[in-house]
């Protein structure tokens, strides 16, 4: 249940992130160029720190993570 909260709650966030940055970018007449760029950063950001989080997972115990 904690993982599935976790997961729902960065799900959540993430979102809530891109649909402000698309707005300040509609609201300052940004070039689409950039709205796409910014986008794709965040995207890329996002896939990085999934992979560096389950690496660490799958490098420490178990138990040693519960236990904290």
């Amino acid at each position: 249940m904690v993982v599935i909260t976790a997961l729902f709650t960065c799900g959540f966030s993430m979102g809530t992130v891109e649909m402000h940055l698309m707005a300040i970018q509609q609201t300052m007449h940004a070039a689409h160029t950039m709205l796409i760029a910014s986008i794709s950063i965040l995207g890329l950001l996002k896939l990085v720190g999934g992979f560096v989080f389950s690496a660490l997972l799958d490098r420490f115990p178990r138990r040693n993570i519960a236990r904290r």
